[in-house]
């Protein structure tokens, strides 16, 4: 089966449009980690001198928070079309991956994992 020249380009057009912007996404979604790192590493550390500013004016200790990264959470995505969840299936096994189930009445309850 043969396509007219027009129609090639078209699609080979749209394919390198497409490429372009999954491409441009991941170096976004690269950009917001480096950004929320730093921004984690900051807030650590004012709450770490707040902290001592309130043991040096008060001499009462407090925890500071830490302020990490998740490491169960996947860190960057190699696609962005799969960091959608999948639900592709016909029964409820995906959706009980996701923490998602029903309750007794019929309702959806998320958090269920």
């Amino acid at each position: 089966m043969w396509i007219s020249t027009a129609a090639w380009l078209k699609e080979r057009e749209d394919s390198i449009l497409l490429r372009l912007e999954r491409d441009t996404a991941i170096a976004q979604a690269k950009q917001q980690e480096t950004t929320l790192a730093w921004f984690m590493h900051r807030l650590t550390q004012v709450e770490r001198e707040r902290a001592q500013l309130l043991f040096n004016y008060t001499g009462v200790r407090t925890d500071a928070p830490v302020y990490e990264k998740d490491e169960q959470i996947p860190s960057g995505v190699d696609n962005p079309l799969n960091a959608l969840p999948s639900f592709d299936g016909l029964d409820d096994t995906e959706a009980a991956k996701q923490g998602i189930g029903w309750d007794e009445f019929g309702n959806i309850k998320y958090g269920t994992r």
